[in-house]
């Protein structure tokens, strides 16, 4: 028949290793949850960045398409500045005026000066909006960037929250054996167990088995 003493530590000493065993699955679990919170978090740090690639390279291609279809219309420009100049002479010569006189130079000078006018005010307007342009995709990637950053800031910090708790429950574990056994210790159980027969000792014959 056990003494009750030993009965009570051997209660208590389950009751420490389910405690120990606890702490250390909680710290795992903690781990492991930080470890996924920490891969979720590098998708959607990688899934920014690819958005942010993508916008700044179409937003370059778009920029070079504003530029070339600016120089496309001012070259039309141009052209229609000539074909304008050449009716303009071919009606001063059916009006009997001289091609060379003062007025026909100017109206011919007029007419060449407003098309250029016109065509670098396009190719102007299509290099400022090609910088309009770029500047959006530029601000896409910084945004992208700061995004992934941040994600990546998360991620760290849940896995370092991870990895501390399953520290913890180490040191769980370990101060809920040494709190047992020093409970055992102040209870006699190492004396008893390191001297057995002093369960038979003439003070403890009438409680033996």
């Amino acid at each position: 028949m056990c003494e009750p003493t030993t009965i009570m530590l051997g209660l208590a000493a389950a009751g420490a290793a389910t405690s120990a065993i606890s702490a250390v699955n909680q710290g795992k679990q903690a781990e492991a949850e930080g470890e996924r919170i920490a891969a979720v978090n590098e998708n959607q740090a990688q899934q920014s960045l690819a958005i942010g690639n993508y916008q700044k390279a179409q937003a370059e291609a778009d920029a070079a398409t504003a530029r070339g279809e600016a120089a496309l219309q001012a070259d039309q420009i141009r052209q229609a500045s000539k074909r304008q100049r050449s009716a303009a002479v071919a009606a001063t010569a059916a009006s009997g005026t001289s091609v060379s006189d003062g007025t026909a130079e100017l109206i011919n000078f007029e007419i060449m000066q407003g098309g250029e006018k016109d065509a670098l005010t396009t190719i102007l307007s299509g290099n400022t909006r090609a910088r309009q342009i770029i500047a959006g995709g530029q601000g896409a990637s910084i945004s992208a960037d700061t995004a992934a950053a941040n994600a990546r800031q998360n991620g760290a910090a849940a896995l370092a929250s991870g990895k501390n708790a399953k520290s913890a429950g180490y040191l769980n574990a370990g101060s809920s054996a040494l709190k047992f056994g020093s409970q055992a210790y102040g209870s006699g159980w190492s004396s008893t167990a390191s001297n057995p027969m002093s369960r038979y000792t003439s003070g403890n014959l009438g409680s033996g088995d």
